[in-house]
Parts: structure tokens; C-alpha cells; sequence
């Protein structure tokens, strides 16, 4: 029986220091015999793209100009590597364990799931995330509040676009990461969330197994503009997927961020989110309709030259 095939997409943004020990356990820790890899960088200057083509000429590289963000990187990884059984989104800060893909495939196919998740580690091997359920209040990752539930297989509400497999169905059923996340945050729980209404299994594997050293690239940006983006992007995920007593939970929790930030409690952070709450409002007709629509194909529009929303954030 042939093993289907996959596409590895790690999406870089000079991340090299990273992305070498990424790439390394990569090659040295996949026994499945059937992938492929390519890096996505995202405007690169920290010479990533010279130690690709040095030390992994076997990876794909595709150069962007400029950093595009998390979903369209991603999306452009998918675009152009068209025709594989699965994609496994990867975060360049990822250090791959054995079989771990072996795992992930045989996962997918024995629970015919559309995504997939894996166990990932911090570094000091306790666990960082095994799937969960979406909590804007409080970490709610399966894992870290019931202590035996990630060593077995489940169903899942989300998992971490660090490590996410998507199987070639699901694209086709509803398309790409959402665009509109640009340039970083809650695509992943969003993409997990319309896959899960276009009535494809969202999956934890518990034997697949990685260490995610996390927000090495974010942590790049200035503090602020951080604040901003994840604010936003979890104000739109709410607008566009919540309901009923969590949507109205979601709702009371960001009144509550707002008075503490408008008596002074959280100050510094006042600006960046009434900038996070225009964007919201110029985007608010596209959110409203999304919401009422969460089964409609979503294009890359970066891909397809109709919208970029990288293009808000350019200095």
C-alpha cells in the first residue's frame, strides 16, 4: 500500500538560529518515506536563505520580499505545492522527535481526520499543548488542567498551528487560512473551527511528539504592536465563530480588558488596543457575513491578487 503523500511547509522570518535545528531534526527524526519540505521565508535578512540552499539543498525554498505573515505565508506554501494527500504546518522553532510524522499520517487515516494536532513540549519537557478547547479567559489546553488526557488520541476542538496537519479535503472543502488574521494569531483556531462545521474531525495525536521552543519570531516584534495584532485577531475570532453563553463570555471579558486599560491598570497597551478595535470595526461587514457563512470556500486572496492584507502593517 502506497503511503500518501505529504508536504511540510516551515514558514521563517530570521529565524536561522532556529530554523537550522529545525530543519536538522527534520531529516534525522522523519522515518516516513513519503514528504516533501519547503521553506517559506518571509523576507529573510539574517541569512536563513543562504544556509537553506548550503546545508538543505533538498528543501524547497520559496522566497517572499517581504514578511507576509502567518497565513499568508502559509497559504503561499499551499498554493504552490498543489496535489499532496496532507499539508503539516510547522513553526521554524519546532525540533521534530522520532516517528513523529509516521504517527500523524497513521492517526489521520485510522480517525479520518480533516486536522490533525501533535503533543508538543516546551523545552524543559513539560507539556505545552495536546490539543483543547478555544478559552480566551484562561489556558484551556488538554494537558495542562487533566493531567492523563494527553496520552490518548481524541477528538479536539483546535489545535496549534505550530504543528498542524491538514489533509487535501479539507482545503478543498474550505480553502485557506483565513487572510483577515494577518499577520499572526487565532488563523489556526479559526481554520480548526470552520473545518469542524464543514463537518471534518479535528484530532489530537498523542504519539506524535515535538518540542516547540514558541514565539521565537513574534518575539522580534515590539511588545505593543504583539498586543495589537493578538487583540484584534481574537476580537474577529470571537465575532466570527463564538456563540451563545461563550460569545457572550468572550464579549464581557474584552468590556473588562477595556476598563482596565482606560482607569490606567493597563495603560501602555491603551493605544494599541483602540487600534486593534478600529481595525476591527473597518473589517466588521466581512466578519458579520463570515459569521453567518462559516461553510463558504475562503480563497487566498494574496494568492489569487485580490486582497493583501500584509499591506496594513508596512511601515
Amino acid at each position: 500500500m502506497n503511503q500518501p503523500e505529504v508536504c511540510l511547509i516551515v514558514l521563517n522570518w530570521n529565524g536561522k538560529e532556529y530554523l537550522e535545528d529545525c530543519l536538522e531534526s527534520i531529516f534525522s527524526q522523519t522515518e516516513y518515506g513519503n514528504f516533501d519540505i519547503t521553506v517559506v521565508d518571509n523576507g529573510s535578512d539574517d541569512r536563513s536563505k543562504e544556509m537553506i540552499r548550503e546545508k538543505f539543498p533538498e528543501a524547497d525554498l520559496i522566497e517572499n520580499e517581504r514578511n507576509l505573515g502567518y497565513s499568508i505565508g502559509n497559504n503561499i506554501g499551499v498554493y504552490r505545492n498543489d496535489g499532496y494527500d496532507y499539508y503539516v504546518l510547522l513553526n521554524n522553532d519546532i525540533e521534530a522527535r522520532n516517528s513523529w510524522l509516521e504517527e500523524m499520517v497513521e492517526t489521520a487515516e485510522e480517525k479520518d481526520a480533516g486536522i490533525t494536532g501533535a503533543k508538543l513540549f516546551y523545552p524543559d519537557h513539560t507539556i505545552q499543548h495536546a490539543g483543547g478547547r478555544v478559552s480566551f479567559n484562561k489556558p484551556n489546553h488538554i494537558g495542562r488542567d487533566q493531567e492523563d488526557s494527553f496520552n490518548e488520541d481524541k477528538e479536539v476542538e483546535y489545535v496549534t498551528g505550530a504543528v498542524m496537519m491538514i489533509s487535501r479535503e479539507v482545503i478543498e472543502d474550505i480553502g485557506y487560512l483565513d487572510e483577515i488574521f494577518s499577520p499572526a494569531s487565532n488563523e489556526d483556531s479559526d481554520y480548526c473551527f470552520r473545518a469542524r462545521e464543514a463537518g471534518r474531525k479535528v484530532v489530537f495525536c498523542s504519539d506524535a511528539e515535538l518540542t516547540h521552543y514558541e514565539n521565537k519570531t513574534v518575539e522580534k516584534e515590539i511588545s505593543s504592536f504583539k498586543y495589537f495584532f493578538e487583540r484584534k485577531n481574537s476580537i474577529k475570532f470571537t465575532l466570527m465563530n463564538l456563540k451563545g453563553k461563550r460569545f457572550g463570555e468572550s464579549v464581557l471579558h474584552e468590556v473588562k480588558r477595556l476598563g482596565a486599560s482606560v482607569l490606567g491598570y493597563r495603560q501602555n497597551y491603551f493605544f494599541p488596543l483602540m487600534r486593534a478595535y478600529k481595525e476591527v470595526l473597518i473589517d466588521l461587514p466581512e466578519l458579520l457575513k463570515k459569521r453567518y457563512s462559516r461553510q463558504e470556500w475562503i480563497p487566498s486572496y494574496y494568492c489569487e491578487d485580490i486582497r493583501d492584507y500584509s499591506k496594513r502593517y508596512e511601515d
